[in-house]
């Protein structure tokens, strides 16, 4: 039998996607965060690493807060559902 759970998580999802953003530029140069040199120049690199990864996560987020999970109860697994229309 599967139940489906249907989650809006803004905050959840949009503090993971900055953690993201700002490991994604730390590991492609260590000394980046260094070498940019204000807080507004940062700003924006982490933007355009948000845009990429949310992109990515559009098929499974809807607007970028709603998700669906199916836990199959016979087979103890769970999946995240695709958003319809991706």
């Amino acid at each position: 039998m599967k139940l489906y759970i249907h989650m809006k998580t803004p905050d959840a999802l949009d503090d993971a996607v900055i953690e993201y953003a700002e490991d994604k530029l730390k590991s492609k140069d260590p000394n980046m965060i260094a070498a940019i040199c204000d807080e507004e120049d940062f700003a924006f690199a982490i933007e355009d690493a948000k845009d990429e990864v949310k992109k990515i996560l559009s098929k499974w987020f809807k607007y970028n807060e709603y998700a669906t999970i199916e836990v199959d109860t016979d087979t103890k697994t769970a999946i995240v559902k695709e958003v319809k229309g991706y």
